[in-house]
């Protein structure tokens, strides 16, 4: 079996395929953003409550070891006790390597004078594609 493809349309399918994988890592590092400011908004509220009076002292734990800190368990009120959800993007196992080889294999599909694709050089970017 002979199967040709065409050189420039596979060099455009590769390059949606970067575009979309920069997107991907994009909106994670956004949503990585959103999670850590929520968190530490989060962190303040329950410090306020417990400045506040708002949050009622269950527990204290001395540590003369760790240079006199106090670990102090509290009881949040029902406001503060909402799980923060973290939105994930479902394909962002993607890393900036493979958007290198991606990147390589274009351009050295780009050097070819060639109209089409060998079989087996399709095959090695064939995984890469949307």
């Amino acid at each position: 079996m002979n199967v040709k493809v065409k050189r420039v349309e596979l060099i455009s399918a590769l390059k949606k395929a970067i575009k979309t994988r920069e997107a991907a890592i994009a909106q994670q590092a956004k949503n990585d953003a959103d999670y850590d400011k929520a968190v530490k908004d989060r962190h303040e509220s329950i410090k306020s409550a417990v400045l506040a009076g708002k949050a009622k002292i269950t527990d204290v734990t001395i540590s003369y070891r760790n240079n006199g800190e106090a670990t102090v368990t509290v009881t949040l009120p029902a406001a503060l006790t909402t799980e923060i959800k973290r939105a994930y993007i479902k394909h962002v196992s993607i890393n900036e390597h493979e958007i290198n080889e991606i990147k390589s294999a274009v351009a050295l599909l780009e050097l070819s004078e060639e109209d089409h694709v060998s079989a087996s050089a399709y095959k090695n970017v064939a995984q890469y594609l949307v």
